[in-house]
């Protein structure tokens, strides 16, 4: 018999399901993203859980303060001032002009279960663009390098685990032989029985989440992110990203611990949750008692027996007794917030995020009430594209184990470091220029203060060559 064909229309409708499935399957995440994006509250928490997700980022962030005026003459901070207003005006202009700098980059994630982290983080803080003090700081797992020209020509290797040893009698090295995937998966487990009878009762923290967010959040447009923030950044290969999405939210942070509050309460009134926290406290000790990870930490496993006991006896009275004590706080924080000269203190958030829907951007003003601060942090690079400095980079490196070893030469490098630091500190430009500001700008003082300012800086300036020694053999160096 002749086997039968299927029709021409057959072939052609089992096509057009082929090309939907595939269209659908290619558009997938653009859907989901665009689903995501019709909600700012679900945009929003999804960006903050996707963003949260990446193992390695680098970020770039600068920081600067002002002060409130109103608030600090309320509080008579300037009192002992002829023109407390002269004084605000005269502080301010120092403050506004000083910046701190941060750049970091990290990486942090398990490999063949174990514990990888390294990063890298250099700190500037400026006046008027000028360096007045900064450092950087190399981590690769155990290995730490700090450097600072102000301080030492030569940078400093710290082995934590040989200090540790040194100092403690503990090595860290043990730590590195701990699996930590199987206590990420323990943690993590979404398959128990608790965590499934405790899923029932998540869309109530959902709730009060999105009741605290959605009236103060306000979707501020799509637009352009800018990653720079400050003009001495690192050089990265894009500096625009030119398709994100802004919001701006603003909160009191009395607002802000009412929110926690009423997560704390519910929180200990949940059984399911108290249940499933039990559960997986005590896989995890049975675990450590099994592996005797504990081991590396210097217990014992009676110690360890011991808290698996009370986790199985005591479970209520701790559960009861930790979340009464977080109350009692929250509720001293309210009676705090509402005392005639406590300051009202508030933060505004402008968040950017970006076509892949991760946080690239967050700029931040801070009121806290006698001060005010903005901060602009910028997420630069994430995965292969984030670059990490190297300790084997470095030669010549002072090792700080050595001189635990050599006290006295210990003490010639203390020496030296203190003698370096004073050094270049008061004769770097930016202590310079604060030191002109400081003498120009108290002009706009009374002359009496005026002259008490400038005398006192000539005075601690001729005398710190003098005081250097004496403060190093107090020291003793």
């Amino acid at each position: 018999m002749k086997k039968m064909l299927p029709s021409r229309k057959i072939i052609l409708a089992m096509a057009v399901v082929f090309i939907l499935l595939l269209v659908v399957s290619l558009a997938a995440p653009a859907i989901k993203s665009n689903v995501i994006r019709m909600d700012p509250v679900n945009h929003l928490m999804y960006s903050v859980n996707k963003t949260s997700q990446e193992t390695s980022a680098q970020t770039s962030s600068t920081i600067g303060m002002k002060l409130n005026k109103e608030e600090l003459l309320e509080m008579g901070i300037f009192e002992f001032s002829a023109d407390e207003e002269a004084m605000f005006d005269f502080a301010n202009s120092l403050l506004e002009n000083l910046t701190f700098v941060v750049d970091e980059s990290l990486e942090v994630n398990t490999i063949d279960g174990k514990l990888n982290f390294r990063g890298d983080s250099s700190f500037d803080m400026k006046y008027s663009g000028h360096s007045l003090l900064n450092y950087e700081l190399v981590i690769d797992q155990w290995d730490w390098l700090i450097k600072s020209e102000l301080m030492h020509s030569q940078p400093f290797l710290i082995d934590v685990n040989k200090i540790a040893n040194k100092l403690f009698d503990y090595s860290i090295d043990g730590i590195n032989d701990i699996n930590v995937d199987e206590y990420i998966s323990m943690l993590t487990d979404t398959t128990t029985q608790e965590w499934r009878a405790f899923e029932n009762n998540l869309p109530i923290y959902k709730t009060h989440l999105r009741t605290f967010i959605e009236p103060r959040l306000v979707e501020k447009g799509e637009g352009p992110i800018v990653l720079e923030t400050h003009e001495t950044q690192r050089s990265f290969g894009e500096t625009i990203i030119h398709d994100g999405i802004h919001y701006e939210i603003s909160f009191s942070v009395k607002e802000y611990y009412d929110f926690y509050e009423v997560l704390v309460r519910e929180a200990k009134t949940d059984e399911k949750l108290k249940a499933l926290v039990q559960a997986t406290a005590a896989r995890v000790l049975d675990h450590v008692i099994e592996t005797k990870d504990y081991e590396v930490f210097g217990l014992t496993t009676e110690e360890m027996q011991t808290a698996l006991d009370r986790t199985d006896n005591d479970w209520d009275k701790w559960w009861n007794e930790s979340f009464d004590q977080m109350i009692e706080s929250f509720d001293m924080m309210q009676e705090a917030f509402i005392m005639p000269e406590m300051p009202e203190m508030s933060y505004t958030y402008l968040i950017s995020i970006d076509s892949s829907d991760r946080i690239r951007r967050i700029e931040a003003d801070m009121n806290l009430g006698f001060m005010s601060m903005n901060l602009v942090s910028t997420v630069t690079a994430f995965g292969e594209n984030v670059e990490i400095k190297s300790v084997l980079e470095n030669e010549n490196m002072i090792k700080v184990h050595q001189l635990i070893d050599d006290p006295i030469m210990g003490a010639e490098v203390g020496t030296e470091v203190a003698t370096n630091f004073v050094s270049n500190f008061f004769s770097s430009e930016g202590f310079t220029t604060l030191l002109n500001d400081v003498k120009e700008n108290s002009n706009m003082l009374p002359a009496e203060e005026r002259d008490m300012i400038t005398q006192s800086l000539d005075m601690m300036l001729m005398q710190i060559d003098m005081m250097l020694p004496i403060l190093l053999q107090q020291m003793g160096m």
